[in-house]
């Protein structure tokens, strides 16, 4: 057998013709046969949980596949149909390709997930309905992951009160997080500080001076905290997906929150746990504020997001956001910062034009609006 099973398998794009699709179904079904045993168990619990019967073998019958791209690769969606011995059975999984092709890349992010499940699993008491996927089949010298299927759609697409939403992403940040508290290593923030704003292109002296001032107010905040913690490290929308359990009214007893793609995991401790709520929230800020010349929406999304983190530190009899950060929650920093960040990141990735100019400059005013007037009150 290849140790690389499915580095045969063409990653086309959506136009393909239908015989390269029907050639594609072929090799994966075929493929996925080949490592099948590596998600038996999964498969057999599927069918367990479905009809109360355990199978003893099993054959991979047919698949289906929707195909999704993000960031770092594609991922295929696959539905797996399967005999048993206790009838015909259907199963869902994913496949994660790494657009890189790096062996080392899925390898790490396999480690990550299991460090994030380790997280979820060792939290007293467990956090209700908070949940990673688990890696099925991660080979040593294959390019792709699979993970448990999910039944779920984004944080865009989740018929979901967006209050509720941001309560559901609170009470999972807390549970990445935990409990325990630790000084915050000022020089991470006092780095980033310097990077974002002395690489701001084309601004003045006097612009980053004032940068460096209102930053420099913000750290004095940080240094009388013992918020550190060890982050997720880049939490956005796409990392969350949600599944409603019943068709019941939709509240965060009955939702599955699954958070995914934890690639950029950290391990350090120190870390400030309002840059993961910086980073999260600050697209919302910026485009409420694009649209509307107002934040209260985001506002009220954000004030629900810290119910739902503290209520979690509450059963953990941990202190609250605002007790650890007794001089106030610096979300105006990690916002600003994570817009300056991701403003000078655009600029680098596709180039200085004018729609990436615009965008940075955009960003650098809405940043220097929120530290000057601490724009954000709870």
């Amino acid at each position: 057998m290849s140790d690389n099973p499915l580095g045969e398998i063409n990653l086309s794009e959506p136009d393909d013709t239908a015989k390269e699709r029907i050639l594609q179904k072929i090799q994966l079904k075929e493929t996925l046969g080949r490592i099948s045993e590596n998600f038996q168990d999964y498969l057999f619990d599927c069918v367990e949980a479905e009809t109360g019967q355990r199978p003893r073998v099993f054959a991979i019958n047919d698949v289906s596949r929707v195909k999704k791209f993000g960031r770092t690769g594609s991922v295929d969606l696959i539905s797996v149909l399967f005999g048993t011995d206790v009838g015909q059975q259907s199963a869902k999984i994913a496949v994660k390709f790494f657009r890189s092709g790096s062996l080392e890349e899925p390898q790490e992010e396999a480690r990550k997930s299991r460090i994030l499940q380790w997280r979820f699993d060792s939290r007293d008491p467990p956090v209700p309905n908070t949940k990673t996927p688990k890696i099925l089949y991660a080979g040593s010298k294959s390019a792709f992951l699979v993970y448990e299927g999910i039944d779920g759609y984004s944080y865009a697409d989740a018929n979901i009160p967006n209050e509720t939403k941001a309560f559901l992403v609170g009470r999972a940040l807390a549970a990445i997080h935990g409990p325990e508290l630790g000084n915050i290593e000022l020089e991470r923030y006092e780095g980033l500080v310097a990077i974002s704003t002395i690489q701001l292109p084309g601004a003045s002296s006097q612009l980053k001076d004032i940068f460096l001032n209102l930053f420099g107010k913000h750290l004095k905040v940080l240094k009388e905290s013992p918020g550190g913690t060890t982050p997720f490290g880049d939490l956005h929308d796409g990392n969350i997906l949600f599944s409603q359990q019943s068709s019941d009214e939709v509240t965060p007893e009955n939702v599955i929150t699954w958070i995914i793609d934890p690639e950029y995991l950290e391990e350090t401790s120190g870390v400030s746990r309002i840059e993961d709520v910086g980073v999260f929230f600050s697209i919302f800020f910026y485009e409420e504020f694009e649209n509307t010349n107002d934040i209260s929406e985001t506002v009220n999304h954000f004030k629900h997001f810290i119910r739902g983190y503290d209520g979690v530190l509450q059963t953990w009899g941990a202190p609250s956001l605002s007790e650890i950060y007794p001089n106030g929650i610096p979300i105006n920093f990690d916002v600003s910062l994570a817009l300056l960040v991701e403003g000078i990141d655009l600029m680098k990735r596709y180039g200085v034009t004018e729609h990436t100019k615009t965008q940075y400059k955009k960003r650098v005013k809405f940043a220097l609006k929120l530290l000057n007037e601490d724009l954000i009150q709870l």
